[in-house]
């Protein structure tokens, strides 16, 4: 009886596993698509809103850019408010990013891997957007070089987003590598109890 149970419980695990897959796969694009870019959009209006600057907002999408937004603040801003307000959108995705790849990590160490793969797809969805602003020829990141004059370096910001992405793709490279090792340790015990119990 002990060794079902054992089985039921690898057998559990194998569900968790294909649950997180499925749902993180499922609200990765949702949130890559329109989370990240609304929370990109509400951090730009939170800092004005403690700024005590009104200003106007319209979101708009079309296929090229997803969903976007166009502020515009009634007053004039100072340059450093200005950058700020511009870089406050990216900064908050990359951290929110940042703050579920280290969560991932450390439930992975935990041995919850099904809840850290969920974790990692968090964290791509969250990742995209400011990802995008890296390689982008237009937007915020190239908005602040011109304001701070600047703007012929404008080449530096794809070697910047290589720096980041090439990293996040070793972390989930590796990642997957561990889960799907988990994954078949998993079956191969479901199998060598089965054969031990002569369920197979």
């Amino acid at each position: 009886m002990h060794l079902e149970e054992r089985i039921k419980t690898h057998r559990r695990k194998k569900i968790n596993y294909h649950l997180a897959n499925v749902l993180g796969f499922i609200l990765l694009p949702i949130i890559a698509i329109v989370i990240a870019p609304l929370l990109h959009e509400a951090l730009h209006m939170f800092f004005l809103d403690i700024n005590n600057t009104q200003y106007s907002m319209e979101i708009n999408f079309d296929w090229e850019n997803g969903i976007y937004g166009e502020l515009t603040p009634f007053s004039e801003l100072s340059v450093g408010n200005s950058i700020i307000l511009l870089g406050v959108g990216t900064l908050g995705n990359l951290i929110l990013s940042a703050i579920f790849f280290i969560g991932s990590w450390r439930i992975r160490n935990t041995g919850r891997i099904p809840e850290s793969i969920f974790s990692v797809y968090l964290a791509v969805g969250f990742f995209y957007n400011p990802l995008i602003y890296f390689f982008s020829q237009r937007g915020d990141l190239v908005n602040i070089l011109m304001l701070m004059g600047l703007g012929e370096f404008f080449y530096v910001l794809p070697i910047i987003g290589c720096i980041l992405f090439l990293p996040v793709s070793l972390y989930i490279y590796k990642h997957a590598r561990y889960a799907l090792w988990e994954y078949c340790r998993i079956d191969e015990e479901i199998e060598r109890l089965e054969q031990f119990l002569g369920l197979d």
